[in-house]
Order: C-alpha cells, then sequence, then structure tokens
C-alpha cells in the first residue's frame, strides 16, 4: 500500500469480528467514515473512521479517540464506542449522528414561510447559536480547543430528542490549551510565537489568518461566522485566496457585518473583542444574549426548527407530554422553562455558569 492511500472498505465487510459495514458516508485525505451494524448487539448503528497506519505525520484518530474519552462523561457529546488497528489501519467507532448544517439549511420543512437562499430562519438560527455554543464549551471545559468550527462540523442527532440538538463532531485539528506544572497543577499553555494554519479560511478569525496561537475565543468567533453564514450569508464566502479574505474581515465593520442578523450578534461581537488567546470567554453571557434574542422572537427549544415537518415532532412533543404529566401527578407542575430545561438540559443558564478548570 502506498503512503496516503485512501482505506476503502466494501458494504458488508466486517471489521474486527465486530462491525459490518453499510455504507460509505464520506471521506477525505487519508481517512474514511463508514456507517456500521454491530456484529453483536441487534440493531445498533454507529460510525465507524478509518485511517492508513503509514500516514506521514501519524493521523488523527489517536487524537480523537484521546479527546472523546475525555468527554466522554459530559452531556450532549459524541460517544467513543470502540477503537482498534490492524495492520494497515487503525480505526475508530463513535456514535452516528445526522445530517449537519449545510445539509438541513437545504430542507424545506412546515417552518418554510419566507426563507432564500437556503438559510435559516431567525427563530432556527438563535437557537442552533446555543446548542452549537453548548457542545464548543464541552471541549474547552476538558482543556481543548476545536479550531474548525463549521457548519460541516455541527450535526444533529438521529432519535428523539437527540434529533433537535446540535453535536460538535470531527476533533482532528484539536489542540490542548492546559498544561501542568511541577506540582501537577493546571494552567493555560503558553502560545507559540508562529503557528501553522489550522481550520477553514471562511470561518476561521483573524488570529488564524495571523498565525497566531488559536485560544477559546476564536472557536467562538468561527462559532459566529457560522451562525451568520447560515442566516444571511457572509461577504466573503466567494473569496478563496486568504490575503483578500484577511483584508475583508479586518476592515468591515460589526455595522455592515451584522447588517441583517439579529441584533444580539453585535453584543457577542462586543465581548469576543474583549478577549485574548488565555480569556476564558464569558459563556453565560454570550448564551444570554442569544436567549434574548429567542425570547424576543416567541419561540422556545421544542418549537419546530426549519427542516422539521409534523412527524419529526411527535417524538420530542410525546415526550415532553410525558414529563409534564408525571410531574404533575407529584403536585409539582413544571414551568415553561423547567420543562424545556428537563428537555433540553443543554439549554439550561447554569450549564453555562459551570467552569471545571477554573480560568
Amino acid at each position: 500500500m502506498s503512503d496516503g492511500e485512501l482505506i476503502k472498505f466494501k458494504v458488508g465487510k466486517v471489521v474486527c469480528g465486530r462491525w459490518k459495514v453499510v455504507e460509505m458516508l464520506g471521506a477525505g485525505g487519508c481517512g474514511a467514515v463508514f456507517e456500521v451494524n454491530a456484529v453483536h448487539r441487534k440493531n445498533f448503528t454507529a460510525a465507524l473512521k478509518v485511517e492508513a497506519n503509514n500516514i506521514e505525520d501519524g493521523g488523527v484518530l489517536k487524537l480523537e479517540a484521546e479527546v472523546l474519552l475525555k468527554l466522554k462523561n459530559r452531556p450532549n457529546v459524541v460517544r467513543l464506542v470502540d477503537a482498534g488497528k490492524r495492520l494497515k489501519y487503525s480505526y475508530i467507532v463513535m456514535t452516528l449522528c445526522g445530517p449537519d448544517l449545510m445539509f438541513l439549511k437545504r430542507i424545506k420543512g412546515q417552518n418554510d414561510l419566507k426563507r432564500e437562499h437556503d438559510r435559516f430562519s431567525e427563530a432556527t438560527i438563535m437557537r442552533i447559536g446555543v446548542h452549537a455554543l453548548f457542545a464548543i464549551k464541552q471541549l474547552h471545559e476538558i482543556g481543548y480547543t476545536h479550531r474548525d468550527v463549521k457548519p460541516g462540523n455541527a450535526v444533529v442527532g438521529l432519535h428523539g430528542r437527540d434529533s433537535r440538538v446540535i453535536f460538535l463532531i470531527d476533533y482532528g485539528m484539536v489542540r490542548s490549551f492546559v498544561q501542568k506544572d511541577d506540582k501537577n497543577n493546571n494552567s493555560i499553555r503558553k502560545p507559540r510565537r508562529k503557528v501553522l494554519l489550522r481550520g477553514t479560511l471562511r470561518y476561521c478569525s483573524i488570529n488564524v489568518h495571523k498565525r497566531l496561537e488559536q485560544g477559546r475565543v476564536d472557536d467562538l468567533w468561527s462559532l459566529l461566522y457560522m451562525l451568520t453564514e447560515c442566516y444571511v450569508g457572509l461577504p466573503w464566502s466567494s473569496v478563496t485566496k486568504e490575503d483578500k479574505l484577511q483584508q475583508l474581515k479586518e476592515s468591515i465593520s460589526d455595522d455592515k457585518l451584522f447588517q441583517k442578523c439579529p441584533a444580539e450578534f453585535r453584543a457577542v461581537s462586543d465581548h469576543l473583542k474583549t478577549l485574548k488567546y488565555d480569556s476564558r470567554p464569558d459563556y453565560k453571557h454570550i448564551y444570554d444574549c442569544l436567549m434574548k434574542g429567542i425570547k424576543r422572537l416567541k419561540t422556545d427549544f421544542s418549537s419546530a426548527y426549519d427542516w422539521e415537518d409534523e412527524k419529526d415532532l411527535n417524538e420530542p412533543v410525546h415526550t415532553a407530554v410525558e414529563i409534564s404529566e408525571c410531574d404533575r401527578k407529584d403536585k409539582k407542575p413544571l414551568s415553561k422553562d423547567e420543562l424545556e430545561w428537563r428537555l433540553y438540559p443543554s439549554t439550561h443558564p447554569m450549564r453555562f455558569e459551570e467552569n471545571i478548570l477554573g480560568f
């Protein structure tokens, strides 16, 4: 096998006697992702990611597995199910998710009122923002920056309430921003003076263009650019040359960039501009900004998203009724907000105040 050859499995192949290949979901570089069924577990489907063992830089699966293991006790994250190594390839098996935001914004559901050019409505984009912010925060709480936040790496779950939650995937570009001292205490890792490009130019922060170390704030700039792109589009969406992209990002005013966006985007931008590489973002403040928009729009996390139709809503709505009725039997009726937080715990304000690392 030549260096860098893509590993391809035929449909029906059984990997390590445990996982039967159903179909290829995607491929890039030296890795590929497959939908697989568990051989010894009935009706269990997962995603299997594979890469060649002779990749020059050693590949990314070991790093992804390490990150997923550290995330295992965090809510609303992709789970590592299995990992293994053969003579020619290595693989990891993880939660199988649904489509990403790029795909979802092309779907016309029951909320398709005045959407144009495959964009999300304001009510949908604000709720996506809360879920995606929480997903990014989960990674930050274990000491990693993602460095490639974009619509293609933001996906929904497959079943029930998970189908209305945003999950962050693809940890191949992550980097730890935490180091331990001689007494085993955690602290912020010193930034390197010059770094290689990591991320996707359209969504990366100005710091990335300057080849500076990425901190937590840079993931959040990517989040804000991602939300803007999915709502009205970015002014530099069609620009491919990096120098031109950087010039546009540095010169454009917030008034122009967020002219057609929810007012809350400007408030988020104002906060991000106060942060440095080693700053801890005020996740609760950003959450409050997004929730202000959600309240203004009189929507909630149980209402239909743009890509959903009646049958998509049945299961989550049924669950909501069950939770509500259960509490009423105990003579403890839930408020509207409490019901939302029971249904979607990652939208609870206290989750955004949690600080595991302490810095």
